[in-house]
């Protein structure tokens, strides 16, 4: 009887081992985009803008841009004075529509 006992607890912690190497560690490594992105993108070809804060998945902000050419997503470079300037003009219109203020 024993060695069924403990052959039961050996295959149950063999599954554990497997479930458990599949996750990652942390939760670190889940970010959408790999590398930096792009540094500069023409407003008029993006369509949709979403900024993704730091989160316990990725550690740092992404920022995706879909084209309005082709629906491809393309990362945007958080970093680059471009990108940071395009951020604060749609920042600063929608502040100005939110407070009824027209350009």
């Amino acid at each position: 009887m024993n060695t069924k006992v403990t052959t039961a607890l050996l295959i149950l912690v063999c599954i554990s081992h497997v479930t458990v190497k599949g996750s990652p560690v942390l939760g670190k490594g889940r970010c959408i985009c790999k590398g930096s992105g792009y540094n500069f993108i023409r407003p008029k070809n993006i369509e949709k803008l979403e900024v993704h804060p730091k989160n316990t998945f990725c550690d740092k902000v992404e920022i995706i841009a879909t084209l309005s050419t082709n629906g491809d997503e393309v990362c945007l470079n958080p970093a680059s004075e471009a990108v940071k300037h395009l951020l604060n003009k749609i920042i600063g219109k929608a502040s100005s529509a939110k407070h009824g203020i027209q350009s």
